[in-house]
């Protein structure tokens, strides 16, 4: 099959195939709530995904988490890992992931749905959950040491900064206009000693936002990766 991913946010759940030169070449969305959802309701919406039942090897299955840190990976011990995220704050419906990024040396420690986990276990041999942020920072898009990575929901936006190739700096905004978004770029860019015309910007999931990244480019370097 070709390549798959299972994208879980919010409000829904989204089946995206891509050909293996990268574009979508199908696009399936199921209306679900991902914190309230019970465990049956994610097993039928995954039953109708019918396209990844034969063939699980080039599956992503991703949940958007608004409760994540990152963690050098010399200091993570997984058995640790709900000091890092001050798991305190746990609901009964959530369950602590983690996703080593060796490449950058980083874990994502981040808190998933437990009924989508138990539900994931009922379908699939040996389901992975990775956080939203970590295909972003393993794309391979990326070739200067210094960059920066937004991503893009309803009215936040997680923003990356990458300081020779290794995590700088990272944090999650509110926004309800574009120049709010503008206003916490150009801080960062500032703060940071960034380089306002060589450091690019990757912008994901900007598909409801265009005219924000429209304006942004009138002051950044924006590139719209595939990924």
């Amino acid at each position: 099959m070709d390549n798959a991913c299972l994208v879980f946010r919010p409000a829904e759940c989204v089946l995206y195939m891509h050909s293996e030169f990268g574009g979508v070449v199908l696009q399936h969305r199921w209306t679900l709530d991902l914190w309230h959802a019970a465990e049956d309701d994610f097993v039928r919406v995954l039953a109708k995904a019918t396209e990844i039942q034969q063939n699980t090897a080039k599956l992503q299955i991703i949940c958007q988490s608004a409760h994540f840190v990152f963690v050098p990976l010399a200091m993570f011990v997984p058995e640790d890992a709900h000091y890092f995220l001050n798991f305190e704050k746990k609901t009964e419906n959530s369950v602590l992931c983690s996703n080593i990024i060796k490449e950058k040396e980083i874990v994502a420690v981040f808190v998933a749905p437990q009924t989508l986990v138990k539900a994931l276990s009922r379908i699939f041999d040996d389901a992975k959950i990775l956080l939203h942020l970590t295909p972003i920072i393993e794309n391979k898009q990326n070739t200067n040491e210094n960059f920066v990575q937004i991503f893009f929901a309803e009215n936040t936006f997680d923003v990356l900064v990458f300081k020779n190739n290794q995590l700088n700096f990272y944090n999650s905004f509110k926004f309800n206009t574009k120049e709010d978004v503008l206003y916490f770029l150009t801080a960062i860019f500032e703060q940071l000693s960034l380089n306002f015309e060589q450091t690019e910007i990757f912008i994901y999931n900007e598909i409801n936002q265009k005219n924000t990244v429209e304006f942004l480019k009138k002051s950044f370097k924006i590139k719209i990766p595939v990924y």
